[in-house]
């Protein structure tokens, strides 16, 4: 891939994962429908104004399950996000997120960051990314201090605090500073795009917290 189509595809990927959550109805919802609308108010203010600060790349154990949490998303979605994804598989930086893992989670999670502080789309308004868990994955409960988070599911079936069952295209918000945890069924990884929105401050400098 070369120079201009990779920027390209990484300005495509920004693309599919702000139609990603355009799509969601907040169903009436007011809390839905106000996170909405700071997220997508982040994603018009840098679409217009992109900018790349690429990161090394990185991979993790789970990323194994990538091209299964892929296929199974288009069988239910026919988004061109899933072939974006595939195009930027040796691009993207899997990480942690935590100093101390729970035994077992290190082989069966990570998470990759698009947008944000930190890059490699840099923006102060929000951040984007996707979260990759395996199957039989239990992410124990955890939380964003000061920041809002929503999920929209990409690929699978991931239980979140035994209150909801997500599936391609169904969406779930957390508040701030609510603790959370998800599972996914047996044999099936699960794939999830995020978005967390708080004060510029608390973006750039933001933790994750196990419970």
């Amino acid at each position: 891939m070369g120079k201009r189509d990779h920027k390209n595809t990484w300005y495509r990927l920004m693309a599919g994962l702000y139609l990603t959550f355009e799509s969601v109805c907040p169903a009436g919802s007011d809390l839905i429908m106000h996170h909405l609308e700071k997220v997508n108010a982040g994603f018009k203010e840098m679409i217009n104004r992109p900018v790349l600060q690429l990161r090394e790349p990185m991979k993790k154990p789970v990323v194994r399950y990538l091209r299964n949490a892929l296929r199974m998303g288009m069988y239910f979605n026919e988004s061109p996000i899933y072939h974006t994804i595939g195009l930027m598989d040796h691009h993207l930086t899997w990480e942690y997120g935590y100093e101390h893992m729970p035994e077992g989670l290190a082989d069966n999670y990570a998470f990759t960051e698009v947008i944000g502080p930190r890059g490699p789309i840099l923006c102060g308004q929000l951040i984007v990314g996707m979260v990759l868990l395996g199957p039989s994955c239990h992410y124990p409960s955890h939380r964003y201090p000061n920041l809002e988070v929503s999920y929209v599911c990409l690929g699978g079936y991931v239980n979140v605090n035994d209150l909801t069952i997500l599936t391609t295209n169904s969406f779930v918000m957390i508040p701030e500073n609510q603790s959370h945890w998800l599972s996914t069924e047996e044999e099936i990884p699960s794939l999830l795009a995020y978005a967390r929105i708080g004060e510029p401050q608390d973006l750039a400098h933001y933790r994750m917290e196990m419970d």
